[in-house]
């Protein structure tokens, strides 16, 4: 597994109890104080290294206790998607290394390749903010007939043909679950975020990407010391797809909402630059912590695919859909495979593919 490496961190200095931060390249960086008690129990778990290479209290929430992480994921009406899988195996690892961490899904439950870890309640069930959002007077149904439409059998019924979460025609949904309080999504942000007050009462939340962030100003004046991270991870290519006339909205609700974000994490270098300019965000602010791969249950089978692999390959494992770029890699290999040096190689293609994206 490859080592993750922070970089470019600061805490947002406009909430209390923020403290800047500077550059750093290792382990070392959470023992000097440099990152908060999030970032190292992150950068614990994605490493995989023991808890006694850090300070054990960078584990630790206030009074000694386990640190508590609320970890918000999307679902994606039920195809198997890359962020849940790597939301899942993130929170589970947070928890190997000794933080309370709850996954908690919004929208649908996740499916993952790996057991799942999250919750069975689902918070703003897709079927409910639909229909919301279509029929506003559905507001004033009574809570208990509405939870019907939010329990995980239902939500897995009602998504089992779902073949996508295609941006396209998401764009008013997508501004009013982004407006949070003041939309007509209200009574699902107040009761959430009264659960994470009264109830979870974590130290840290973490957001699967700023698209589901509507909750972040309610969340900063219910639990104004819980820290706020949000991990950016395909929001730019939501936004890509959305229609032309929703995009400059969105943009700039994202950008308000990230006033209120302590930490972004992004995987690369690319991607920090890219969302900083997109959403104008000081660069300083974000945390960059490439992929890594969990090996664990794979490692027997390394030399019996080493062996059969006699032919250099390149290997593709994402969602096959024009967003993913698959298109652009089989025109490169194209090209490489008409040299003569490299007349044997292979591309090995594997991953979800929806129904919308069979002829592609």
């Amino acid at each position: 597994m490859g080592v993750t490496q922070p970089v470019a961190v600061a805490d947002n200095p406009n909430h209390p109890g923020s403290t800047i931060g500077t550059q750093g390249n290792d382990l070392s960086a959470v023992q000097s104080g440099q990152l908060t008690r999030i970032s190292a129990a992150i950068v614990v778990a994605q490493t995989r290294r023991k808890t006694s290479q850090v300070h054990s209290e960078s584990l630790r929430g206030p009074n000694t206790q386990l640190m508590k992480i609320l970890f918000l994921t999307a679902g994606a009406a039920g195809m198997f998607c890359g962020s849940c899988m790597h939301d899942n195996a993130l929170a589970r690892s947070l928890r190997d290394v000794g933080v309370d961490c709850l996954l908690q899904p919004i929208y649908t439950p996740i499916r993952t390749d790996q057991p799942s870890i999250a919750s069975q309640q689902v918070f703003f069930g897709g079927v409910n903010i639909y229909l919301l959002q279509k029929f506003p007077s559905l507001r004033w149904l009574p809570r208990s007939v509405r939870r019907l439409f939010d329990s995980p059998r239902f939500l897995a019924w009602a998504t089992a043909r779902a073949s996508s979460t295609d941006a396209s025609g998401l764009g008013d949904l997508a501004i009013t679950m982004l407006r949070g309080e003041d939309s007509v999504q209200r009574g699902e942000v107040k009761r959430m975020v009264a659960w994470l007050r009264d109830e979870i009462r974590p130290d840290a939340i973490i957001f699967t990407n700023l698209l589901i962030g509507g909750p972040l100003p309610t969340i900063r004046r219910e639990l104004p010391k819980a820290k706020c991270v949000v991990i950016l991870q395909g929001d730019d290519a939501f936004i890509d797809f959305l229609p032309a006339s929703y995009q400059p909205t969105v943009v700039a609700e994202l950008s308000r909402l990230a006033a209120d974000v302590d930490r972004f994490i992004v995987n690369s270098h690319f991607y920090a630059g890219k969302m900083s300019r997109l959403l104008s965000i000081p660069i300083e602010r974000f945390v960059i912590m490439p992929l890594t791969i969990d090996p664990i249950g794979l490692e027997p089978l390394l030399p019996a695919v080493v062996a059969a692999q006699r032919r250099p390959a390149i290997g593709y494992l994402a969602r096959i859909s024009p967003e993913k770029g698959l298109h652009h890699l089989v025109d490169a290999f194209i090209l490489l495979a008409g040299r003569a040096a490299m007349k044997d190689v292979c591309l090995l293609v594997a991953g979800w593919l929806g129904e919308q994206h069979r002829d592609y």
